[in-house]
Parts: C-alpha cells; sequence; structure tokens
C-alpha cells in the first residue's frame, strides 16, 4: 500500500530542527512524508546563543503541543549539546519524553 500525499496530512509527524554543525544538512526533499524540517540557524554549535536556545525551546515546545507532531529531531554540532539538552528541558518541561 502506498501512501498518497492526501493520506500523509493526517499521519503524525517528526519535526527536524537544523542549527547547523556537521550532521545539520536537510534532506533534498523536505515534504518527506512524516517529517517536516525547519532551520533555525546555519551555525558552528560553539557559537549557540541563549537566543537561539530560546528558539530551539518554543520551536520544541510548540511542536510537543501539537497533536500531529510526535517527535523533535534537533541536528547540530557537539559544542553545545549539553546545554541544548538543557534548554529544551526547562522549556518543554514535561512535555519532553527523551
Amino acid at each position: 500500500m502506498s501512501i498518497t500525499a492526501q493520506n500523509a496530512q493526517h499521519l503524525p509527524r517528526i519535526l527536524v530542527l537544523g542549527m547547523g554543525g556537521t550532521i545539520a544538512g536537510l534532506a533534498a526533499n523536505p515534504s518527506h512524508i512524516g517529517q517536516w524540517n525547519m532551520k533555525l540557524a546555519n551555525i558552528n554549535s560553539r557559537n549557540l546563543t541563549e537566543p537561539l536556545m530560546t528558539i530551539i525551546g518554543q520551536s520544541v515546545r510548540e511542536a510537543l503541543g501539537n497533536p500531529m507532531d510526535i517527535g523533535v529531531v534537533i541536528t547540530h554540532g557537539t559544542d553545545a549539546i549539553e546545554e541544548a539538552g538543557v534548554s529544551c528541558s526547562l522549556s518543554a518541561g514535561n512535555m519532553l519524553k527523551i
């Protein structure tokens, strides 16, 4: 059974937030079924600022508040991975399931 674009709009989605870093390349076709992409920045992760961490947290909270979105993947380098995790935890609180 193939999934058509019409049927795909009713399927749960995973948000992929691109922040830069080595693995942050977004798919050539961001309309892959079940996935949607949002590029928030294109920076080296050591340059991750508090305002960008706030944007990440707000984006995660907004996505997890939408019943169509079942998960979030954040792609960025490893220099600030702990800070991004803490920021998401503080922003999204008990909405997170890590």
